[in-house]
């Protein structure tokens, strides 16, 4: 599966409730299904530190740290990239504690 998150160029990511729709309403379905898939940040220049970590580290910990092997991030700047090593390593450390 592909997600593409934008297609406007240039576009910040902003608002949980929008990085929540599509974590239930397309990620989780497509890894509860055991599909690899791709998260396309193309035309993304940055995002809220509150929208990846709903979208990323929300994700990790409803499915599973493990489940980050079915993810492929494309086309990320070196903020994205960030933000997402920042909510990886976030949902690391509560699965942990969880544990």
């Amino acid at each position: 599966m592909n997600i593409i998150l934008t297609e406007q160029p240039d576009s910040f990511l902003s608002g949980a409730e929008c990085a929540l729709d599509i974590r239930i309403n397309q990620l989780v379905p497509a890894l509860k299904k055991g599909e690899t898939v791709e998260i396309d940040f193309s035309n993304v220049r940055g995002t809220s530190q509150s929208w990846m970590n709903t979208f990323i580290m929300g994700t990790l910990l409803e499915c599973g740290v493990d489940s980050l092997k079915y993810l492929k991030f494309q086309h990320c700047n070196p903020l994205v990239k960030e933000l997402i090593i920042f909510s990886v390593q976030k949902a690391k450390q509560r699965s942990l504690q969880a544990a």
